[in-house]
C-alpha cells in the first residue's frame, strides 16, 4: 500500500455528452513516485490509500526496458512477450457512469460511450455476490504472469501504447 499521508478532494471529471466522454485530465497531481533504475520488468499494482486509511482503486503498470522506437533492434529478446489488455480495462472502466459497452447501467448500448479516456480511476468491478473480481488485470492477466513467472520463463511485458509504437515504424 502507498500512502501520501492526505486526502485531495478533486474537482467533477469533464464530460463530453456527445462522446459520453468521461476525462479527469483536469485533476491535480496527488502523488507520484520515482521508480528505481533496478526494478524488474513487470506489471506491476499499487494500491494507495489516504491518510484516513481508505484505500483506493487498483493501479496497474508496466515496468519495461527502455525502447528507443527508432532503433527497436537493440530491444532485449525474450521466450514470450506479453501485453497487457489496458485498452480492455479502459473500454469496460464504468468510472463516470458510461462504457463502451454498457452505460449508464442501462442493459442495451442506447447510453454507452462513443469514446473513453484513460485519465480516470478504474472501477474494478468487484462483485461482491461473488467475491471475485471480474475482467480487469486479475480475472485472467495476474495468474498468467504469476504462472510464467514460477515456472522461469522470460517474458518482455508491454503495454498496448509500446505494441502500437513498435507498429507505426514500419
Amino acid at each position: 500500500l502507498l500512502s501520501n499521508g492526505f486526502s485531495l478532494q478533486q474537482s467533477n471529471c469533464l464530460f463530453d455528452e456527445t462522446n459520453r466522454l468521461v476525462d479527469c485530465n483536469n485533476w491535480f497531481i496527488s502523488y507520484s513516485w520515482i521508480l528505481p533504475n533496478n526494478l524488474t520488468t513487470g506489471v506491476y499494482v499499487i494500491l494507495p490509500k489516504d491518510s484516513h486509511g481508505e484505500i483506493g482503486g487498483y493501479i496497474p503498470f508496466v515496468v519495461r526496458q527502455l525502447i528507443d522506437y527508432n532503433d527497436i533492434s537493440n530491444y532485449p529478446i525474450a521466450d514470450i512477450a506479453f501485453k497487457t489488455s489496458d485498452t480492455t480495462w479502459v473500454a469496460y472502466n464504468k468510472f463516470g457512469s458510461y462504457n463502451v459497452y454498457r452505460g449508464n447501467g442501462s442493459i442495451g448500448f442506447d447510453s454507452r460511450a462513443y469514446r473513453v479516456s484513460y485519465n480516470r480511476p478504474f472501477i474494478n468491478r468487484l462483485l461482491k455476490h461473488k467475491g471475485q473480481y471480474e475482467n480487469f488485470i486479475f480475472g485472467a492477466e495476474f495468474p498468467l504472469i504469476y504462472w510464467l513467472e514460477k515456472q522461469g520463463y522470460s517474458v518482455t511485458y508491454l503495454s498496448t501504447y509500446d505494441v502500437e509504437a513498435i507498429h507505426s515504424l514500419n
